[in-house]
C-alpha cells in the first residue's frame, strides 16, 4: 500500500526513522566484535519492482558502525526516500542498530588474515568488491569466497590485492628491492614476509635500520605490500609520542608502519612488546565514567630507524627481526619502482601462496623450537627450509635467523651504556668480580663514558641493578658473561664471571703486550642481516697497547 492510500485510509505512515531503520535492517546482518558493533553486507535485496537496492558491497564483510555507515544512512534516505535527515535522525537510526549488534552473540572477525592452526590453512582477505579471498592448505591454494566461518572486517585502510598468479619466484622480489636474493638481509626479510598471514601465532616485528639514502622506506612498503598494499601513507611517524594514537592506528592495519624511529623511552619499548606478543587496549568509553572500551591488539609492525633506537631494550629486541639495509647501487625513482611491483605483484603473490602451501604440507615435521622467543615464527622458517621449494632463496631460512638472533643479542649488550661499562670493568678485573648492589653501581661507573650515567639505561640506585641485569641477560651470556647471587648476613652478593682469558703471546722486547679482552663482539659483517661495521664501545674488545718509551732529551 502506497503511502497516499494509507493517509487517505486515516493510516499513519512509517517514520523517517522506522524507514531508515528496516531498510539497513535488509541490507545488513548486526554483529559485535571486540567491544564493537559491525554490519555485515547481505546479498542485495530486491525491492517490489525487482530493482536491487541497498549498498554494492562484499557479502560477508564487516564494516564498523561509524561516521561511514552515518554517511550512507543519509545518502540513502536522501536517494531512496527524497528526504534529508537532522543529525539527531541518524543518531537515532544509530543508536537502535547498535543496540541490535549488541543483543547477537559475538562473532570473531578477522583483518586480512584469517589462521586456522588445527586444520592448518590460511585464508587471505583479497580486500575486493567481489568479496574473495585467498584459500591456502597443505594440499595448495585457490582463489574463492571465504570459508564457513571465517569473516573479514576491513577498515579504510584495507586495499584491495590483485588475484594470484601461478609460476613466479619470489627472487624477483629481491630484484626489485635492489638486494642480493642469497644474502642473509634478503633471507631474513622473506622469513618475515611469509609469517604475516599466521595470525594467531605471535609474529614478530621488523626493524630495518641503515644510513640515510639505504631506501629503507620504500623497501618495507614494498616488501609489506605482498600482503597489504602499503602507500606513502602507511608510514606513520613520530611512533611513541602518543601510545594511545598509536595502538588506534594499529587497530585498523593488518601489518603497521612507523618509519624513522630515533630514541625512544622505556616505556614505548614496553608498548613494542605487547604490541607484537598482544595485549588489551582498555580506555574509558567517552561520555560515561564506569564503562571501559577495550580492544585486543597483536600485530607483526614494521620499523625503520638509522640505527638500533636508543632505549630499545632487549626485551623488545627479541619481538624484532632486525635486518640492517645493503647500499643501493644505484637510485630508481619511486614511481617507477612501484610500477614495477604492481605489474610483477600477482605473480609474487602466487609464488608466496605456494611457499606457504609447501610449509603447511611440513608443518607436522618442523622441529619444536623452544630457544626462540618467536617459536612460532622459527618453527616455520623450519617448515619452508624442510620444503625445499624452487624460487627460494639459497640457505637455510632458520639458520640465518638463529644467527641474527644472537648477533642483535650480542651487540645489543656491548652497546647498552651498562653492559659496555660492565664488561670494560671485567675485562680489567681478570673476568672475575664480586661485591654488593652498590658496590657493583660504584665500580661499573668507573669504566661508564661520560654522560652515560645520565642515560636513561643506567642504574640509579643500586636497587635497579636486579631488573638491568635482567634486561642484558641473554645478551650477556652471548659474550660468555654470567653471574650468580648468594644472600649474605642479609645482603646480596654478586658473583660475576667473564669469559676466559687469552693470555697473548709475550711481544719481543719483553713489553707487557695487550691486556686479555673481554666480551669481544663477533666480527663486522657476520651473519644475520646485521652487514654493517660496528663501533666497538670503549674497554670492549679493544686491546690496550703500551705506550712507546719516552726520547731522552
Amino acid at each position: 500500500m502506497s503511502e497516499a492510500a494509507e493517509v487517505m485510509k486515516g493510516v499513519k505512515p512509517p517514520s523517517i526513522t522506522k524507514k531508515l531503520i528496516n531498510h539497513v535492517a535488509t541490507a545488513f546482518d548486526l554483529v559485535n566484535h571486540d567491544g564493537k558493533a559491525y554490519a555485515v553486507f547481505k546479498p542485495r535485496p530486491i525491492d517490489g519492482t525487482g530493482a536491487a537496492y541497498g549498498p554494492e558491497q562484499p557479502v560477508g564483510v564487516a564494516r564498523l558502525l561509524g561516521p561511514s555507515m552515518q554517511h550512507y544512512i543519509v545518502g540513502m534516505a536522501w536517494a531512496t526516500y527524497q528526504q534529508a535527515v537532522s543529525r539527531s535522525t541518524v543518531e537515532q537510526v544509530m543508536a537502535v542498530l547498535k543496540a541490535g549488534a549488541f543483543a547477537q552473540p559475538e562473532r570473531p572477525l578477522s583483518l586480512r588474515f584469517h589462521h586456522d592452526p588445527q586444520g592448518r590453512r590460511l585464508t587471505v582477505d583479497l580486500g575486493r568488491k567481489d568479496g574473495q579471498c585467498i584459500r591456502i592448505s597443505a594440499q595448495g591454494w585457490g582463489v574463492g569466497p571465504s570459508p564457513d566461518g571465517v569473516m573479514f572486517r576491513r577498515s579504510h585502510a584495507t586495499k584491495p590485492l590483485p588475484i594470484p598468479e601461478r609460476g613466479g619466484k619470489l627472487t624477483e622480489l629481491a630484484e626489485l628491492m635492489a638486494m642480493n636474493p642469497d644474502s642473509d638481509e634478503f633471507r631474513l626479510l622473506l622469513g618475515w614476509v611469509l609469517g604475516l598471514p599466521f595470525s594467531t601465532s605471535v609474529r614478530p616485528g621488523l626493524l630495518l635500520i641503515g644510513p640515510p639514502g639505504t631506501g629503507k622506506s620504500t623497501r618495507i612498503r614494498l616488501l609489506t605490500s605482498l600482503w597489504e598494499p602499503s602507500g606513502v601513507e602507511a608510514l606513520g611517524s613520530c611512533f611513541g609520542q602518543n601510545h594511545t594514537d598509536d595502538q588506534v592506528r594499529a587497530s585498523h592495519r593488518a601489518v603497521p608502519l612507523w618509519d624513522n624511529l630515533s630514541a625512544i623511552s622505556h616505556n614505548t619499548s614496553d608498548l613494542l612488546c605487547t604490541m607484537v606478543t598482544g595485549a588489551a587496549r582498555e580506555v574509558r568509553t567517552l561520555y560515561t565514567t564506569g564503562d571501559l572500551d577495550t580492544q585486543a591488539i597483536q600485530r607483526p609492525v614494521g620499523l625503520t630507524a638509522v640505527s638500533v633506537p636508543a632505549g630499545l631494550r632487549a626485551d623488545a629486541l627479541d619481538r624484532l627481526v632486525v635486518v640492517e639495509a645493503p647500499q643501493i647501487p644505484h637510485r630508481i625513482d619511486d614511481a617507477e619502482v612501484q610500477r614495477d611491483f604492481d605489474q610483477a605483484h600477482a605473480r609474487l603473490l602466487g609464488a608466496a601462496c605456494d611457499a606457504l602451501a609447501g610449509a603447511l604440507r611440513k608443518w607436522p615435521e618442523a622441529g619444536e623450537t623452544g630457544d626462540f622467543r618467536m617459536a612460532a615464527f622459527a618453527r616455520l622458517l623450519d617448515a619452508l627450509d624442510l620444503a625445499e621449494l624452487p624460487g627460494l632463496p639459497d640457505g637455510s631460512l632458520l639458520d640465518t635467523y638463529a644467527t641474527a638472533v644472537t648477533t642483535v643479542k650480542q651487540r645489543n649488550a656491548a652497546d647498552d651504556v651498562f653492559g659496555a661499562a660492565l664488561l670494560a670493568l671485567l675485562e680489567r678485573s681478570a673476568g672475575q668480580w664480586t661485591g654488593q648492589a652498590s658496590q657493583l653501581l660504584a665500580a661499573v661507573a668507573g669504566h661508564a663514558q661520560y654522560g652515560d650515567r645520565d642515560t636513561p639505561g643506567w642504574p640509579r640506585t643500586p636497587r635497579k641493578i636486579p631488573e638491568v641485569l635482567n634486561h642484558l641477560r641473554d645478551g650477556l651470556a652471548a659474550l660468555g658473561v654470567t653471574w650468580r647471587t648468594t644472600v649474605v648476613r642479609g645482603s646480596t652478593r654478586y658473583y660475576l664471571h667473564g669469559p676466559p682469558q687469552e693470555q697473548p703471546a709475550q711481544p719481543p722486547g719483553g713489553g707487557t703486550g695487550h691486556l686479555p679482552v673481554v666480551g669481544s663482539l663477533p666480527p663486522a659483517g657476520g651473519g644475520g642481516g646485521l652487514g654493517g661495521g660496528h663501533l666497538p664501545q670503549a674497554g670492549v674488545g679493544i686491546p690496550a697497547v703500551s705506550p712507546p718509551p719516552m726520547r731522552a732529551l
